[in-house]
């Protein structure tokens, strides 16, 4: 019977215990947050680069000279 209750103990405090959960959250929003900010980069990327090249295409080319 102590096996049982020793089980029971540390079951109960298992289940009582937030610290894993917590762990799991922070994760989650460490994710999502990674997640909107490579689709903001993506998104503000794409023309930004753009821009640039059509700077540099707008500067003459001196390399035959």
């Amino acid at each position: 019977m102590a096996n049982t209750n020793k089980i029971t103990r540390l079951a109960t405090r298992f289940l009582r215990e937030e610290s894993g959960a917590t762990v799991v959250e922070y994760c989650l929003l460490l994710g999502l947050l990674a997640l909107a900010i490579i689709t903001a980069i993506t998104a503000v990327g794409n023309p930004t680069q753009q821009n640039f090249q059509d700077a540099a295409n707008a500067w003459p080319d001196h390399s035959e000279s």
